[in-house]
């Protein structure tokens, strides 16, 4: 039998709300880098976008996963 998986809460919520919220504050991030509002070199634009936030949807993903099935 497959035990249940445990997901965390953080202020009693579970920790993937937490990071859709974490996910779109940094979605909305890249949106102000993109139209110039915060002024910062392409290099870690593109660092942001490809690393940081694909690695908090990931993990946002997997643990409403584990949640919901």
């Amino acid at each position: 039998m497959i035990a249940a998986v445990r997901v965390p809460l953080l202020f009693s919520k579970p920790i993937f709300v937490w990071l859709g919220f974490l996910a779109l504050a940094l979605l909305l991030f890249e949106v102000l880098l993109g139209h110039n509002v915060i002024k910062l070199p392409f290099k870690i634009h593109t660092w942001v976008i490809m690393v940081i936030i694909l690695a908090v949807v990931i993990v946002h993903l997997v643990f409403a996963v584990l949640y919901f099935f």
